[in-house]
């Protein structure tokens, strides 16, 4: 919950300053100012030089007041915007701007009103205040005034029919835990949204650790497992236009026991394997172990999903006795080991020939790779004529591949297999494999594809399944009518202005016997002008605070975790140095996550990559351009809202850590460290603070 001071660094500051200029900011005022009411303690009427203010049919005094009247000791925290009363023997800490109280006795109640300072003076709630300090309180409908007696206790009562079932005030958590809330019918006909929210003692703030729409009953709570200490867990009730309707809260004592437990019995399995794991506490990572128990010999599986089950093949395994076991990784890296599971593995074994398919044109060289999963000492590569029936062998090696170049006597339809023989000296033949060897002589063009953009000379390659002479390279200038043609196999072309616009390229040979040859037309574009690459967003160091404001305003508005969308912008921007430029016009895009298409600024072009016989090259790509900042970042968030593949994500936005498995598992990235890499920025920069609410 507190910040990691050897995690701070001067971006931080920075960031905590934006943090707090950001308290508030979508606040709507829901309050008035009332010159007709009036206070009475203790029979006498107070006169005070601010109005009284009236919301949600409570009444709201200033702070001095209770102080002046009562002979309360009042102190203000500015730092956490906490208000700390006693009077007598009795105590109320309240925060600002928050529903939530600690009494005296150590307990934690919800209020219906939350304090609040209004043009510099901190008002609270008289009924809030007299109620926790059981003091009488009522209301004089006749004179618009609230009467306090201080001679007349009181029992302190909720505010609200609703009450966490089944757990006492600090009581020990070691793990996961089913919160059952109990609500009265009228709550529960208006209740739409519940958070259950893990508060900070001392700074009243604290994480939502689950939000629903549906499950408003029973709330699973799962502690990471860097919680520990005294906190307040409260069950937060909103309204269907996600206004505040009410509450509950208990203290409790976390102290984690981490475990994970396998869910798979001992069996014989075969492939797939499918994995499921059931952690007390929410993992960083998963990882798993699968160890053959006669050679010692182990599969791992360093980062998986801890969120989803795993599928793991087996199929290329050895059969024999094996022990799985699965590791659970908080958020500092410690490891919790499951408990061990005893598998038989049987795989049957399998012999097949890759590096051809069946009905596959062969015109060229092949490497024939013998895939099997068992030892084998001596392997045959064969081939049959379908005609004749004859079988030829092609090599025979101890083990792996074998690249097989057909010649003109190939020419028709083969068998080709591979043949082994195992430890044991047993003989095993693969399935046919039946090709059409195609040895007409034929030329292709390598060095440059189709849509290239070629802004720099390449190497021009003509390749052929025979032997060629006079070969050679048209180039035409479809724009101006330029053509050039230049001889050799392999030549290196630099454009010149002469080139520049719509090319088209083709090659040509012929063969020994004179028969002509040619490839096939390639389209590209030749650009020799000035190039712009992506350029910064702001200074690396004031990339932080930019990201950071931004992702705070859209958590306000949507839910989805800050921390999460201040490190996604800081990965793939490069910390905001790596933004799209329009590669010919040097126009700025805004495009902080390289989203292509059309933007409210049009497109800018910028550089893709694409392959073509076997060589890669950059072509255009169209991406999305915005007048500014703001524009992409919501631009992003409403992708991540609104196409129905993320909803998995939705559903767990608000969490950073299950976030970030989500937007993996949607299909967001497909690097599979992706989930990792946000979660270490968000650590070493400490950036969970950004997900930090108070109890509103």
């Amino acid at each position: 919950m507190r910040i990691n001071k050897k995690y701070i660094q001067y971006p931080f500051i920075v960031l905590m300053i934006f943090i707090f200029s950001f308290v508030g900011f979508s606040e709507v005022k829901d309050y008035s100012f009332d010159e007709g009411l009036n206070l009475l303690v203790d029979g006498q009427k107070i006169k005070t030089d601010s109005p009284l203010i009236l919301k949600n049919d409570r009444v709201l005094v200033p702070l001095r007041i209770i102080s002046e009247t009562l002979g309360a000791k009042v102190d203000w925290n500015s730092e956490l915007r906490r208000v700390d009363i006693q009077y007598n023997n009795k105590s109320i800490k309240v925060w600002v701007d928050s529903h939530l109280i600690q009494y005296g006795d150590g307990s934690f109640g919800i209020s219906d009103v939350a304090p609040m300072i209004v043009e510099d003076r901190t008002y609270v709630p008289v009924r809030l205040v007299a109620n926790a300090l059981e003091i009488e309180v009522g209301w004089q409908g006749s004179t618009r005034s609230v009467l306090v007696d201080s001679s007349k206790p009181s029992i302190r009562a909720s505010f609200y029919n609703l009450d966490i079932l089944g757990l006492s005030n600090n009581e020990l958590i070691e793990g996961k835990r089913n919160i059952q809330v109990d609500m009265s019918p009228l709550l529960k006909e208006k209740a739409s949204t519940v958070k259950l929210l893990l508060i900070d003692k001392e700074t009243g703030r604290g994480h939502v650790r689950y939000q629903s729409k549906e499950n408003l009953l029973n709330l699973p709570f799962v502690p990471k497992g860097d919680d520990k200490g005294g906190y307040v867990l409260v069950a937060a009730y909103y309204d269907k236009d996600n206004k505040w309707l009410a509450g509950d809260a208990v203290a409790v004592n976390i102290q984690m026991k981490p475990s994970v437990n396998l869910m798979i019995e001992p069996r014989e399995i075969s492939d797939p394997l499918v994995l499921n794991t059931n952690a007390n506490f929410s993992p960083f990572k998963m990882s798993y172990e699968l160890v053959n128990v006669k050679t010692g010999v182990a599969e791992i599986v360093e980062t998986a999903d801890p969120f989803n089950s795993y599928t793991w093949s087996i199929a290329g395994m050895k059969s024999g006795d094996y022990i799985l076991k699965a590791k659970a990784y908080d958020q500092t890296l410690n490891s919790y080991e499951s408990n061990p599971v005893n598998l038989s593995v049987k795989v049957s074994p399998y012999l097949y020939l890759s590096g051809v398919k069946d009905n596959m044109i062969v015109d060229g060289p092949k490497y024939l790779i013998a895939s099997r999963n068992f030892d084998v000492k001596e392997t045959i590569y064969l081939i049959e004529d379908d005609n004749s029936g004859e079988l030829e062998i092609l090599a025979r090696v101890p083990w792996g591949g074998y690249t097989w170049s057909p010649t003109l006597e190939d020419i028709g339809q083969k068998k080709l297999y591979v043949r082994v023989v195992d430890i044991y000296d047993k003989i095993h033949t693969s399935p046919p494999v039946t090709v059409n060897v195609d040895m007409s002589p034929s030329v292709s063009l390598s060095g440059v594809g189709p849509g290239q953009v070629l802004t720099e000379g390449t190497e021009l390659l003509l390749k052929s399944n025979t032997l060629v002479q006079n070969i050679g390279f048209s180039i035409v200038n479809i724009d101006t009518g330029y053509r050039e043609f230049i001889s050799g196999n392999q030549v290196q072309f630099n454009p010149t202005k002469n080139h520049e616009g719509n090319l088209q390229i083709q090659g040509f040979a012929e063969t020994e016997d004179g028969m002509k040859l040619q490839t096939e037309i390639i389209n590209l574009r030749v650009y020799l002008g000035q190039l712009y690459g992506s350029r910064p967003i702001v200074a690396k160091d004031d990339f932080l605070p930019v990201v950071s404001q931004l992702a705070l305003k859209s958590y306000e508005e949507t839910g989805m975790s800050a921390a999460l969308q201040a490190a996604q912008g800081i990965l793939e921007t490069g910390w905001g140095q790596k933004v799209p430029v329009d590669k010919y016009s040097n126009q700025f895009s805004y495009n902080l996550f390289g989203i292509k298409g059309s933007g409210s600024k049009g497109s800018v072009i910028s550089n893709t990559w694409e392959v073509y016989n076997g060589v890669s090259f950059r072509t255009d790509a169209y991406f999305r351009a915005y007048n500014n900042i703001e524009e992409s970042w919501y631009d992003h968030k409403s992708l991540l809202l609104e196409k129905s593949r993320y909803q998995i994500f939705r559903d767990v936005m608000y969490d950073y850590q299950l976030g970030a498995w989500a937007i993996r598992r949607a299909g967001y990235a497909t690097d599979p460290l992706y989930p990792i890499k946000l979660m270490n920025i968000i650590k070493l920069y400490n950036l969970d603070t950004l997900d930090e609410i108070g109890v509103k």
